[in-house]
């Protein structure tokens, strides 16, 4: 029995773990698949190019500790993905105007942080979102520059954010209120971005 393979025909533009033995790779060519390290490489297309156009190219994407949904970008629209049953969850969340850059899950998988190429991130409940669409989310404060690179305190208090602008900005979450100044070092583009596990 032959197994099925598929590859990327353009840049690979983002690479997570869904389970122990399976890694998603999104790429440029507007598809995510699944590769299957235990099935001898076997790989399915979850996501693939309807369209064919520039807008269908996946920027980013993350999963919760649970590994049950997939959140991903296709330029400013952020799409969720039920990997146990593979089926898109519902329509796409609207709300950025230019391409999302990164995203990222909370630690207890119940928001999701969004940066985009329109200097803006956005807090989204999406569990909220999905049972009665009541909750929007909303913009951070003091953003100059893109933000390109996000990730939550292990205690979801607040998130960090690297922009284009060398600098890295800190919020509170339940605020949106900044944290103090922004941290200044860098002279280039922050290119990696992670919490201690004391969150300090």
């Amino acid at each position: 029995m032959s197994i099925p393979f598929y590859k990327h025909t353009a840049s690979i533009t983002c690479i997570t773990y869904c389970s122990d033995d399976a890694i998603l790779f999104g790429s440029d060519d507007q598809t995510i698949i699944k590769w299957n390290m235990s099935e001898h490489g076997k790989n399915v297309v979850l996501i693939s190019n309807k369209n064919n156009t520039e807008s269908e190219k996946v920027y980013c994407m993350a999963i919760p500790s649970d590994r049950t949904i997939l959140a991903y970008a296709k330029s400013n629209l952020i799409r969720l993905f039920d990997i146990v049953y593979n089926i898109e969850v519902e329509k796409p969340s609207e709300g950025h105007i230019w391409p999302v850059l990164s995203l990222a899950f909370s630690s207890d998988g119940n928001k999701i942080l969004s940066a985009s190429a329109d200097n803006t991130v956005r807090i989204w409940n999406w569990q909220t979102k999905l049972q009665n669409n009541a909750q929007n989310p909303y913009n951070l404060s003091g953003i100059d520059s893109a933000p390109i690179l996000l990730v939550f305190s292990p205690d979801n208090n607040s998130l960090a954010s690297g922009l284009t602008n060398s600098l890295i900005r800190v919020w509170n979450t339940d605020t949106g209120e900044e944290s103090g100044a922004a941290l200044k070092g860098h002279s280039l583009w922050i290119s990696c971005l992670e919490y201690t596990l004391d969150g300090k």
